[in-house]
């Protein structure tokens, strides 16, 4: 099975459930190609968040107008969009920037010129942050157990409904008040707040970390993101 490491960049845990305004997407889907994310002459496919289906496939200047459409339908949806530079067939990995050498076991701050897939996703409903294979858990703030569903964990899709309330004891889940807890490859264990959203960026490099490292995300793009929506964003790490 292949294994894809991904960061993911959502709001702050006191906006989790942020979403964009009618407008705003297409403003941050501008934003990736003017700091240098995206290719404007690179297709955009637009997939169904649930069953990942595919929607549509529309030109760079449309991905805006596309998501605010899907987002007036109460539709979970992710669009998919690429850097420059990216490996082509046949282009090695090695051709892209130097400095991206995942290799070591060391913090790395993921830049445009590394090589990056995006998946821009917005949800009307909240979303719970995909597990990692190394594990994870979110437990219930009344009887402790995990509320992550098993039949959620299939890594081939996006993002999965945050459930409304515990499956082992039905207690109405407080989503604010509840942390997620990963453990890394080094066996530590870190806390994350509010492991929920409706807006997220996922971002893939094409060149995999090492499993010690950490992987940050250039903080022009965090800073020029809060900028824009007036909503601070964390960022995240995933083996899946």
């Amino acid at each position: 099975m292949s294994v894809q490491f991904e960061t993911w960049m959502i709001p702050e845990a006191s906006r989790f459930d942020f979403l964009p305004s009618p407008g705003t997407a297409g403003q941050i889907v501008d934003l990736l190609a003017r700091k240098g994310w995206t290719d404007r002459t690179a297709p955009c496919e637009f997939r169904d968040l649930d069953t990942y289906a595919k929607l549509q496939a529309v030109e760079y200047e449309r991905v805006g107008q596309v998501c605010d459409e899907l987002a007036t339908q109460i539709r979970g949806f992710s669009v998919e969009l690429w850097s420059v530079p990216w490996p082509e067939p046949g282009r090695a990995v090695e051709n892209l920037d130097p400095a991206a050498d995942f290799s070591k076991a060391e913090d790395l701050v993921l830049l445009p010129t590394h090589g990056v897939a995006i998946k821009f996703v917005l949800a009307p409903t909240l979303r719970l942050l995909p597990g990692d294979m190394n594990g994870s858990a979110v437990p219930c703030s009344a009887c402790g157990e995990d509320i992550m569903n098993v039949e959620h964990e299939r890594l081939g899709l996006v993002a999965f409904p945050a459930p409304t309330d515990c499956s082992h004891c039905a207690a109405v889940l407080a989503h604010r008040d509840l942390v997620g807890k990963t453990t890394l490859a080094t066996n530590e264990i870190v806390e994350e707040e509010a492991p929920f959203f409706r807006f997220a960026l996922c971002l893939e490099p094409a060149q995999k970390p090492s499993g010690e490292g950490f992987v940050t995300v250039d903080p022009l793009l965090t800073e020029a993101l809060q900028e824009l929506t007036g909503v601070a964003f964390r960022s995240m790490d995933r083996w899946r």
